[in-house]
């Protein structure tokens, strides 16, 4: 019995420092293990496995999927700085948090986490960027 292909595959760490797909019996690399680029690459290169029917495109190169992977590492554009006498939005608070990520997760090895929390950021800055935000003070 035939084993069905898988639709996700998962993304491989080399022992060079490269990350890789395994797929129809070839290694498909996507860049520096941990870069966010990499993970972005993967995510477009899943996509164009899925909707080819679970086939490698003819021709896939990981360079050539960099413009749409750009599109997913892109930020969303940050609101102006809060203004003491202005309701504190959602957008404001997003934005000290950026902060405080770039500081936390500077380190190399984090990579993941910081553009993990990075991505997630920028989807409450899309959705509810100007939403207020309610502080309730417990005395």
């Amino acid at each position: 019995m035939v084993r069905p292909k898988l639709e996700t595959l998962s993304l491989w760490a080399h022992v060079s420092g490269q990350s890789f797909v395994r797929v129809d019996g070839r290694n498909i690399y996507l860049g520096r293990t941990g870069d966010p680029k990499t993970l972005a690459r993967y995510a477009m290169f899943i996509s164009d496995y899925q909707a080819n029917g679970l086939v490698v495109p003819d021709g896939f190169n990981s360079r050539a999927v960099d413009d749409r992977a750009e599109l997913l590492l892109s930020p969303a554009p940050l609101p102006d700085e809060h203004k003491e006498d202005e309701p504190l939005t959602v957008g404001h608070l997003c934005e000290k948090y950026k902060i405080h990520i770039a500081k936390r997760y500077s380190g190399a090895h984090q990579t993941q986490d910081f553009a993990r929390k990075n991505r997630v950021v920028d989807d409450i800055l899309k959705n509810d960027s100007e939403t207020l935000a309610a502080i309730s003070i417990a005395i």
